[in-house]
């Protein structure tokens, strides 16, 4: 069956809903296909948020990867090829015209700061229990929610640039993937519409306006007074083709069962350790 006309829209939120649903039900494991979706989103729209509000996202979820490996007891060697993956000493790649001087110098100071408490958590010293207990606290539920407020807050700008919602596309795409099955049935993208506040996307106020301080990666910036109308034009002159071959691998994106449903949000269901 062909792609459905216009689905370049309706893939985006397909992918974002999976996206969000991953993030929002804190399955680590799954990190790595949302920093994927980021990579793809930035380079289809830069102008959505600042670069420094893209970094902060990214090295958070890519520092909890890491920091749940430790936590979990994995080999050195095996945390160590993580970190270099995520953090390379190179430090990231820089393609955006806007990033201030100050933002690669607080994004590198927070990347190198990281890998050094790390690095040194790998040479076992002697109260490293302790330090371990540090770690999982300073990594806890307080920084899950700061990555989710950050990644709230980005997909409220995309809803922003993307057309308004037609919920016919919605389920011309579902009918696509999952022929007989509702967006109605689907709780990821319910929830996503929910939180979205769809059809005209408001970012609720405790989410929007709380100050949460999560330690070294989650840095302090100025409000987002991004670019609207630049990620709307980023948008509309991107090839949408790109994201719609993400379609076919949303058969068990988000699947049409209940709140459960959060343990199996990727079709491709693999150890983390293999995607770091």
């Amino acid at each position: 069956m062909a792609t459905p006309p216009e689905a370049g829209p309706a893939a985006l939120r397909f992918v974002a809903a999976a996206s969000w649903q991953v993030v929002r039900g804190r399955c680590v494991e799954h990190f790595p296909r949302v920093l994927e979706f980021l990579r793809s989103l930035r380079a289809a729209a830069p102008g959505l948020v600042r670069y420094r509000h893209h970094e902060r996202l990214c090295m958070g979820l890519k520092a909890k990867l890491v920091v749940d490996l430790v936590l979990q007891g994995r080999p050195w060697a095996q945390v160590l090829n993580a970190l270099h993956h995520h953090f390379p000493e190179s430090g990231p790649v820089v393609r955006d015209p806007k990033a201030t001087k100050q933002d690669l110098k607080k994004i590198s100071e927070a990347q190198k700061t990281f890998c050094q408490q790390v690095e040194q958590l790998a040479e076992a010293p002697i109260d490293l229990a302790l330090k371990l207990q540090e770690l999982e606290q300073e990594y806890g539920e307080p920084f899950l929610a700061a990555m989710e407020k950050l990644f709230f807050e980005y997909l409220c700008q995309l809803e922003k640039a993307l057309p308004t919602l037609q919920a016919q596309q919605l389920q011309d795409v579902l009918s696509w993937m999952q022929p007989g099955v509702s967006i109605t049935s689907s709780f990821a993208l319910s929830q996503y519409g929910v939180d979205m506040g769809w059809p005209l996307p408001v970012c609720p106020p405790s989410l929007c306006n709380s100050d949460i301080t999560i330690g070294d990666l989650v840095l302090d910036s100025d409000e987002e007074e991004n670019g609207q109308r630049e990620g709307r034009d980023s948008l509309g002159n991107y090839q949408k083709t790109k994201f719609d071959t993400l379609i076919p691998t949303f058969c068990e994106y988000l699947p049409p069962s209940g709140p459960n449903a959060i343990s199996v949000p990727f079709c491709d269901h693999v150890d983390s350790s293999g995607l770091l």
